[in-house]
């Protein structure tokens, strides 16, 4: 998916593989509380984006603004240009 209007396609970590197995289970109707920011890989950006980001660089971004996307069975992650905060 191509991203446009100032947005940015990213890997979210949910996305990417965790090596880490859990130490104990949480119940199905408890929510865990989100970190409010996430560090995430820009995948690629619409051409109108204004800010200096490249492919491949890791980036911190407002975690409620963390759009999905699902469009022929593909999960797409992407976030206005706006909520990203900084380059890791």
């Amino acid at each position: 998916m191509k991203p446009l209007n100032r947005h940015l396609l990213v890997l979210c970590e949910t996305q990417q593989e965790k090596t880490e197995e859990p130490t104990f289970f949480i119940p199905d109707d408890v929510k865990v509380k989100e970190p409010p920011y996430k560090v995430v890989e820009v995948l690629d950006l619409a051409d109108s984006c204004t800010i200096q980001v490249s492919k491949g660089q890791k980036v911190v971004v407002e975690s409620s603004q963390i759009q999905e996307i699902e469009v022929g069975g593909n999960l797409y992650h992407m976030v206005l240009e706006n909520y990203v905060y900084g380059v890791v």
